[in-house]
């Protein structure tokens, strides 16, 4: 995640009009405690700066929990000078349906934006050096890492080049059914693609080196998973709460490396087939932990 360095123990605080202000005098910046009461407006600007005792403060950061009961929005605009917006800020709204975000705007996950059932239009600046949206998914500039998507889609397809799939990128996206992965993925961040019940298959393609843990957990539709020869390790938690998982593939050329720090059971390793290598079948038998699968079968 990126966020601001300046650390706050080094900004006075402010009070001005209702909000509060976290300043910095020696850069003339200025975050957002607490905002205005946006109450029954439709539009809201998050204002760029505060002017105190004559001086213009711009305006960089809003912090957690800075706006709250803005039932009635339907339009937000996000200025060029804010660098960064806390969690949750923004979300469960459910009258928002268009967003504008300035050229500042560094960092944006699901958790700032979201259960926003009524959001049809989200624009980001072209002219924002940090972010990009293509198709209705966002993504960095640079088109290695996708980072959230505002809308809850059926079918996902990530476009090619992308190497990082961010932490909560498709988090609790309820309408999931499919995912085409680039074929440059290396990483699945933690909880990016957890708590999408209609997802039914996952196949990894070739060069996926991790899977933090509970990137698929809370999946209750999930039947198969297939990782590629490419894994290097496997969080334990990956497929947590994935009741209807019974096929786990398995095609590294070796005994996966198990990320735990207990030996606790596997959650669906009783109901769940591994399908490994043939010539590691007995190593799995008798790993400590692959163990625990009731069954386990050659590819």
């Amino acid at each position: 995640m990126i966020t601001i360095e300046q650390d706050a123990s080094k900004r006075r605080k402010y009070k001005q009009g209702g909000c509060e202000y976290l300043l910095n005098d020696e850069e003339r910046t200025a975050w957002i405690v607490k905002g205005p009461r946006i109450g029954r407006r439709h539009r809201y600007r998050i204002p760029n700066h505060v002017i105190v005792n004559g001086e213009r403060y711009d305006i960089e950061s809003v912090e957690i929990g800075a706006f709250k009961k803005a039932k009635c929005l339907r339009h937000l605009i996000v200025p060029d000078s804010i660098l960064f917006i806390d969690e949750y800020n923004f979300s469960s709204l459910p009258n928002l349906r268009s967003i504008y975000i300035g050229k500042g705007l560094k960092y944006l996950s699901s958790w700032i934006f979201g259960y926003c059932p009524k959001l049809t239009t989200f624009i980001i600046s072209l002219d924002n050096p940090h972010l990009c949206i293509e198709n209705g998914t966002v993504y960095t500039k640079d088109g290695k890492c996708v980072v959230t998507s505002p809308f809850k889609q059926r079918l996902l397809a990530i476009k090619e080049g992308v190497e990082v799939i961010e932490n909560v990128a498709f988090w609790w996206n309820d309408k999931l059914e499919d995912v085409h992965f680039p074929s440059a993925l290396r990483k699945i961040g933690d909880n990016s693609l957890a708590g999408c019940p209609r997802l039914c298959s996952v196949t990894l393609p070739e060069g996926v080196e991790e899977c933090v843990v509970q990137s698929f957990e809370d999946n209750e539709g999930l039947e198969i998973a297939d990782l590629p020869s490419t894994m290097k390790s496997y969080g334990y938690e990956t497929f947590n709460n994935c009741p209807q998982l019974h096929t786990l593939i398995i095609r590294t050329g070796h005994v996966l490396e198990l990320q735990t720090v207990c030996n606790e059971l596997l959650d669906f390793a009783s109901h769940c087939t591994l399908k490994v290598p043939c010539e590691l079948v007995d190593e799995y038998r008798k790993h400590p932990l692959w163990g625990q699968f009731r069954t386990i079968e050659a590819l």
